[in-house]
């Protein structure tokens, strides 16, 4: 068995600490040392958390330590005291004002990730607001790897080819259901997909997605596996989110429209072209375009071609 742990990370793809091997099922244990249990009345979930809790609480969760930190939000390692569960409750940051625009897209990332039901999508659990006024959301505690990182601990591009070809069909699934229910990613690449230790693979980090618009009356995509079942957004369009002519995504996976900042052409397509941007990382262990930044050249990099 590899020694190399790999990190937890929340559906958002920020890493927490590791517990997993790289090895497919098999399973390691955290070598961090287990804080003691306190001894208090009535039921005490601290022991099962890894770290002393910080002294927040979110409704019926006790929040432990602070995991992880994006642009946008602070993930904490918690407990669900209803169920006695470890989940990932991400915050919005203090520096945001609950009624932010920050805030609006933190409440939108919840309510579409939320309506998407499928195994390769990780699931919301919940939704809530501090007592500050910001929200917040639980949901499941992501262990594992990202592809990101599985691929560049290859030695031979031709190793284990069959096992992220696999994967890489997993993600066209989940992104294939989204789709059926007119919802776009924006954001796919390999490190906002997640191998678990015995083959899951998750589709994490809904931020930039996207409800396209509402299904027609005779719509038959996929059999009508989803029922009648339609993804409800807050929002009728980007107006609120994203300015005509800014980049959100990552320029090296990102198709032409996007990174022009062209948000009225961006739909499927988009993200077939993130799926094929996957595709050749695994293939050729090189992203389609070698563009680090948004600046410069970066963005007109990806237009010209």
């Amino acid at each position: 068995m590899a020694e190399n742990p790999e990190p937890t990370r929340t559906s958002d793809g920020l890493p927490v600490s590791p517990t997993f091997s790289v090895e497919l099922g098999e399973h390691t244990p955290t070598h961090s040392a287990e804080r003691p249990r306190t001894e208090t009345a009535g039921d005490d979930y601290s022991s099962i958390l890894e770290h002393k809790p910080i002294p927040i609480s979110a409704g019926r969760y006790q929040l432990g330590e602070e995991i992880a930190r994006g642009g946008m939000g602070v993930v904490y390692r918690a407990i669900d005291t209803a169920f006695g569960r470890e989940v990932a409750i991400k915050v919005l940051q203090e520096k945001y004002s609950p009624k932010s625009g920050a805030a609006r897209r933190f409440a939108e990332e919840a309510r579409i990730t939320g309506q998407l039901q499928h195994p390769a999508i990780p699931p919301v659990h919940d939704i809530g607001t501090l007592p500050d006024g910001r929200p917040f959301l639980a949901m499941k505690l992501i262990k594992g790897q990202t592809l990101d990182d599985l691929l560049k601990a290859r030695t031979d591009l031709h190793a284990d080819r069959g096992r992220f070809v696999a994967a890489f069909e997993a993600v066209c699934q989940a992104v294939a259901y989204a789709h059926a229910h007119k919802v776009i990613h924006r954001d796919l690449k390999p490190a906002n997909v997640m191998v678990g230790s015995f083959g899951e693979v998750q589709v994490m980090d809904w931020g930039l997605a996207k409800v396209l618009g509402t299904r027609t009356p005779d719509s038959t995509d996929y059999d009508e596996t989803f029922g009648a079942t339609e993804i409800q957004s807050v929002r009728d369009s980007d107006a609120d989110f994203t300015q005509a002519g800014s980049v959100l995504g990552t320029p090296a996976f990102m198709p032409p429209e996007q990174a022009i900042g062209a948000i009225d052409q961006i739909d499927e397509r988009s993200d077939v072209f993130g799926l094929g941007a996957i595709l050749c990382m695994i293939l050729t262990g090189k992203p389609p375009l070698n563009l680090p930044t948004f600046g410069g050249h970066g963005v007109k990099g990806v237009s010209s071609h």
